[in-house]
């Protein structure tokens, strides 16, 4: 029979196909129509894919709409901490203070995100430190960026955090900082942000460094999250009065990030675009936002189908399942990851493109896992003249990279939880 005929049989083979629902073990072929002897369908999951962690670039956390704070130390990723540094100027309109007014107070407010990630229920410290030179408008920050900041600081809280209140974090600063705002807002000195940043420069706001706690994320562009000057005016009685200084209004924020991980398996991945195989991490992969790790995958013999005469692939789909003890409801897994590809130096082919992944949860063992269809990616592949050395990158997506410090830890092609790439195929004999 002429291959267009065969053609036009596996096409009507894989629409019934695709209809049915097939048992059966791995690399079992089945004839769906008994009249047709020599068409089989077959299943495997057993195609090798290598996977190695691999360290990329920083990535940009200015003005995210978030500050991120916090120190967290995973067994298997090592110390994790985030400092926010931010800066900030006037309000709706520039303070009038009265000559006669009286200096009380100056607090940081912080308003909660429901974001966190680690263990709430430890105490942990935050501490205020004002930065050396204000913070640049123009400049784009990224998450390996700093500023100096003086080391001593100018208020701290020790705190069990709440992420889910309503109640926005106070921590009182500096009495000699807030008088000396209080005065030069009184003698008319800040006309504009501008002037704000010029004398108050910026804050870091920091933690602990013996902390174990939780990462914590505070939404700025809040009505909540302030500096609050507190005063008063002595008339026939007393009037409370306050002066809010916006952050969103004070130019730039961003977030630094960084990680201890000398005492893991990875301690070795220092160099950006490096990676390291997951045969030398005890067969585990690791995925983490903001500090810039993914999962590479490899699929080095994907090409040998093309060795069966007159096949066709009728699906494909990849399932990626996090080993099971290492997330719970406090170190949890992100809602979606990314796939892209890359070449063979790990450089993102196309930045642009990124296909989302979304969680899925099993209720019958509790558990979760990542699928997508990957059999388009897989027939292209297959149709290429060239052996491309395209491969596949796993990320959290560009927000969470941006605002999160989320982990996932993923298992290789020899281990219990492999990542696996399940393929429908029809053949004609």
């Amino acid at each position: 029979m002429r291959l267009y005929s065969w053609l036009i049989i596996i096409l009507v083979v894989s629409a019934i196909f695709s209809s049915c629902e097939i048992q059966g073990d791995k690399d079992i072929g089945l004839n769906l129509q008994p009249q047709i002897q020599d068409i089989s369908v077959y299943f495997t999951d057993t195609v090798t894919i290598h996977t190695s962690t691999v360290l990329l670039d920083s990535i940009a956390t200015t003005n995210t709409g978030y500050l991120i704070t916090g120190q967290y130390i995973h067994n298997l990723t090592g110390k994790t901490k985030a400092t926010g540094f931010f800066s900030a100027g006037i309000h709706e309109s520039s303070p009038s203070i009265a000559k006669s007014a009286v200096y009380d107070s100056l607090v940081l407010l912080l308003a909660y995100d429901a974001y966190s990630y680690g263990d709430t229920s430890q105490l942990q410290l935050l501490s205020v430190h004002q930065l050396v030179d204000p913070l640049l408008d123009t400049k784009i920050y990224y998450g390996f960026d700093q500023v100096p900041y003086g080391s001593e600081a100018i208020g701290s809280t020790l705190l069990k955090p709440r992420p889910f209140t309503q109640v926005p974090l106070s921590i009182r600063l500096s009495d000699q900082l807030g008088e000396e705002i209080f005065t030069m807002a009184k003698a008319n000195s800040f006309i504009s942000s501008t002037e704000v940043k010029n004398y108050v420069k910026g804050f870091a706001l920091v933690p602990g460094s013996e902390d174990d706690g939780a990462i914590l994320r505070f939404k700025v562009n809040s009505d909540s999250t302030v500096i609050r000057l507190y005063y008063h005016e002595t008339n026939l009685d007393t009037e409370k009065r306050t002066y809010d200084f916006k952050i969103s209004n004070g130019g730039s924020y961003f977030n630094h990030f960084v990680s201890d991980r000398t005492s893991t398996e990875i301690a070795a991945l220092q160099n950006t675009f490096e990676g390291i195989s997951s045969a030398t991490t005890h067969e585990q992969t690791y995925i983490q936002g903001g500090i810039g790790l993914r999962t590479r995958l490899d699929i080095p013999y994907l090409r040998s189908f093309n060795t069966i005469s007159n096949f066709a692939v009728n699906s494909a789909k990849l399932t990626i399942e996090p080993i099971r003890s290492t997330y719970t409801s406090s170190v949890s897994l992100p809602s979606a990851i990314a796939l892209q590809e890359v070449n063979g130096s790990n450089w993102i082919i196309d930045p642009s493109i990124e296909t989302s992944i979304s969680l899925q949860a099993n209720d019958l063992n509790d558990t979760y896992s990542y699928s997508y269809d990957m059999t388009s990616y897989v027939n292209t592949l297959l149709k290429e003249s060239t052996n491309s050395k395209t491969s596949l990158l796993l990320s959290l997506a560009a927000a969470d990279n941006q605002n999160t410090l989320q982990t996932i830890v993923l298992g290789s092609n020899s281990s219990q939880y492999r990542i696996k790439l399940q393929i429908y195929y029809t053949k004609v004999l």
